[in-house]
């Protein structure tokens, strides 16, 4: 059996790869290798940062639920606090209200004794400027020295 050119070209070519074959195998082996041990370590250090987000991911919604729960423990103070701040408030409200009130009443009293006293010390002074006018009027030199006489013994007897 003879060949023709294109059978030797196949058969050399044949050959060409079966001698070829095994460097080309060792080196795509070796490709392969370096590429599956490439893969394997991006895979790995693809596993631990899913490991370290998931933990960065915990650890968000840990602060995201104590930052809530200080929010609603600032929301409670505060309300507790304005509610103490508003009775406190209306307590001094009444206070004040109060020791106004007291402080008007003693006023109004003092100003009620100082009219009485004026009132008092007018009509006396009335009293008096009207005696004045009725002893000068009814008042004689003799009823003067006797009366004076009489006034005499008296505090006489006294002393």
């Amino acid at each position: 059996m003879e060949l023709d050119v294109g059978g030797w070209v196949l058969i050399s070519f044949l050959i060409f790869v079966g001698a070829a074959a095994k460097p080309l195998k060792k080196v795509i082996l070796k490709a392969l290798q370096s590429k599956s041990s490439q893969i394997s370590k991006d895979l790995t250090e693809a596993e631990a940062m899913k490991i370290e987000a998931a933990s960065l991911l915990e650890k968000a919604k840990r602060r995201e639920v104590e930052a809530q729960k200080d929010a609603a423990d600032i929301l409670d103070h505060a309300e507790k606090e304005t509610v103490r701040i508003r009775e406190q408030a209306l307590s001094d409200i009444a206070l004040f209200v109060k020791n106004q009130k007291t402080h008007l009443e003693d006023r109004l009293k003092q100003l009620e004794l100082n009219a009485v006293k004026e009132i008092h010390d007018h009509m006396v002074e009335v009293a008096v400027e009207t005696a004045h006018d009725v002893v000068q009027k009814t008042l004689t030199a003799e009823v003067d020295q006797a009366f004076t006489a009489h006034e005499l013994k008296k505090v006489k007897h006294l002393t």
